[in-house]
């Protein structure tokens, strides 16, 4: 279960409501806890989900357990493409303001910035710059994909949270 009230972030209560309708859409085979139910307020948002029997790969990594979460993102990018969610915002709708950094700190660079990457910076912006690109397509992307939104399970699979 998430639960999540407006104080002191309005906006995650609506992530919250976001999360549960997109996972109720999801196909059943997809490997993400189903989604049980939600209880909305207006204020607190919670989303209930099954309860997955299952453990976060260990850090470091190891081999066996990157292996087998490297081969179920591949699964989960044929079975999430076509994007299966109807009229969801784009990559780059839903982030276009998010991936600006290097752009931002070269029109002022900072002085506390290391040296290597104050060098850097004009290279770094226009790198930058192709990321619309770069995402662009037809899959439902998991953006926040990190060892704490994945389980590994005794039955060999991986499931996706958040």
């Amino acid at each position: 279960m998430k639960a999540v009230g407006a104080e002191p972030n309005p906006e995650r209560p609506k992530m919250h409501r976001e999360e549960a309708r997109w996972l109720a859409q999801l196909p059943r085979t997809a490997p993400v806890p189903q989604l049980l139910g939600i209880y909305d307020d207006g204020d607190w948002a919670t989303v209930i989900l099954e309860d997955v029997a299952g453990r976060h790969p260990h850090l470091p990594w190891r081999m066996g357990e990157l292996r087998r979460v490297m081969t179920a993102i591949e699964q989960l990018q044929a079975q999430l493409t076509p994007c299966p969610v109807p009229n969801l915002p784009t990559f780059v709708e839903r982030h276009r303001e998010t991936f600006d950094g290097w752009r931002e700190l070269a029109k002022a660079p900072d002085r506390s910035l290391d040296p290597r990457a104050r060098r850097r910076l004009g290279r770094l912006a226009e790198r930058e710059t192709g990321w619309p690109e770069a995402v662009t397509g037809d899959t439902l992307l998991h953006a926040y994909l990190r060892a704490d939104n994945l389980l590994v399970t005794d039955a060999s699979s991986v499931v996706f949270l958040d």
